[in-house]
């Protein structure tokens, strides 16, 4: 889940698509 954690901070918490891509890995998970 590191590299999540990476590609979220990279994104920016405020960014929709790091916000859907989240949910979306976290679901699929």
């Amino acid at each position: 889940m590191a590299e999540i954690k990476n590609y979220h901070l990279n994104f920016g918490p405020q960014h929709p698509a790091a916000h859907g891509v989240l949910r979306l890995v976290l679901e699929l998970d």
